[in-house]
């Protein structure tokens, strides 16, 4: 008996020239033709990674670096009172804080389909628009903080005299997190969860000068800590290369401050001491976070996106804000460029 092809020849199968026949060699390619596609049909959904589109691919590395527009809000905050001898009335001055760019770095790494690292880094140093005013026959500015319970106060005492008032603000996160893609329907979502490092740095410093020797009043507040960090990001394509953005971070921090207040020439009756010190202090501080915008990505090469991103970010911060009020908030737009990988 000879062989042809993978399957011999069957005896009861004769060729006699007649092509209403199939030939063995043909059977057998028909043979090796129900193998390779309808024979395994349990296998048709697997596709080849090549067949996939860029959307739907996990990328492993992703980096970005964004400028944060933002303004500080500070609850029930001011810089100075006026107090108009004539009407017998203080008109309070509130802090006058204006957007200040800020940079913003992340970098994540995809380890496999569930697991993943992220990285980033937020600085802000702001400084508020410095006050200054003369008195005047009627109107004397001057400044005042309680601190703790201890509160301090100087003003200018002659017409002529000048008060002088800044204010300055500065933070810096660190984040690191494990991360977790999901896939909601049509919406694309990365959860994580880690550890934040962050620190605060306030300062208040006022001064009346002219005709009297110098009065001042200052005071500074700083943070230091780290806590739990937990968020997640929210991406809905819309049309191609076009998604809506959303994400929310909540952050508990543990926190050791230190505040220092002193006065020189205070008028407050019965004047506390002109220094007033707190170490250490254990502490905590929460903060929110919210973002929503808009993301456009394209292809830079067959294995590589880069993205746009702008978004309108807001966010609170608890024990910040004056010394005796504990709530201080962030709005504005961000920018964003990155790549994926």
């Amino acid at each position: 008996m000879t062989s042809v092809g993978l399957a011999e020849i069957p005896q009861s199968v004769s060729w006699d020239g007649d092509h209403t026949k199939t030939p063995p060699v043909q059977l057998n390619g028909e043979f090796e033709e129900s193998l390779s596609g309808t024979a395994q049909p349990e296998f048709a959904h697997f596709e080849s990674c090549a067949t996939c589109s860029r959307d739907e691919e996990l990328d492993a590395f992703s980096v970005g670096a964004s400028v944060y527009f933002a303004k500080p809000h500070v609850k029930e905050a001011f810089q100075a009172n006026i107090l108009n001898v004539q009407t017998g009335t203080s008109q309070l001055i509130p802090l006058d804080n204006d957007y200040q760019a800020s940079p913003k770095l992340w970098i994540a790494y995809q380890v496999n389909e569930s697991f993943g690292v992220r990285a980033s880094y937020w600085q802000y140093d702001h400084q508020s628009t410095p006050f200054s005013q003369a008195a005047t026959q009627t109107q004397f500015p001057g400044a005042n903080v309680v601190t703790i319970i201890f509160p301090a106060t100087i003003t200018t005492s002659a017409p002529g005299e000048v008060l002088r008032v800044d204010n300055s603000l500065k933070f810096e996160t660190v984040d690191l997190e494990a991360t977790m893609p999901i896939r909601l329907g049509s919406l694309q979502v990365t959860g994580g969860a880690g550890i934040r490092y962050a620190s605060m740095m306030q300062s208040f410093n006022a001064i009346a000068s002219g005709v009297f020797p110098t009065r001042s009043l200052n005071w500074t507040r700083d943070f230091e800590g780290t806590g739990l960090t937990m968020g997640a990001d929210v991406r809905k394509p819309i049309i191609s290369g076009l998604s809506v953005i959303a994400d929310a971070q909540l952050s508990l921090l543990f926190v050791e401050k230190k505040l220092n207040r002193s006065v020189i020439g205070d008028v407050t009756p019965n004047s506390p001491p002109a220094n007033v010190t707190l170490d250490d202090a254990d502490e905590i501080s929460a903060t929110f976070e919210l973002g929503i915008g808009l993301e456009w990505k394209t292809a830079l090469t067959d294995q590589t996106d880069v993205f746009l991103q702008g978004k309108y970010e807001s966010s609170i911060w608890t024990a910040a804000g004056q010394p005796t009020l504990s709530f201080l908030g962030f709005q504005g737009l961000t920018g964003t460029a990155g790549l994926n990988w």
